[in-house]
């Protein structure tokens, strides 16, 4: 099991998108712990939003931190963008 993620976050919410990567990346996130997935995701989300809230759906990430993220999505998103963020964090 590595304990290291395949990339680097910031590289990947500046790269193109490319699914064996954002592949490799889940697989890495479901082993990973709670608090390194957060923090995986929440630098993604600081590179782009897109990319970020699709590995948050992913990442399996107890109630609470979903909590903090979204908070983030309400206080420094558009507000163009708050139903994508709820639909990224409450559906399954």
């Amino acid at each position: 099991m590595s304990t290291q993620p395949p990339i680097d976050p910031k590289i990947l919410g500046r790269s193109r998108r490319d699914s064996s990567v954002e592949c490799a990346v889940t697989e890495w996130l479901r082993t990973a712990e709670q608090l390194d997935r957060f923090r995986f995701c929440w630098q993604v989300l600081d590179e782009d939003e897109v990319v970020g809230l699709s590995l948050v759906r992913r990442a399996q990430l107890d109630p609470f931190l979903l909590e903090v993220i979204l908070e983030r999505g309400l206080v420094y998103s558009d507000i163009s963008s708050v139903q994508g963020w709820m639909e990224a964090l409450f559906t399954a």
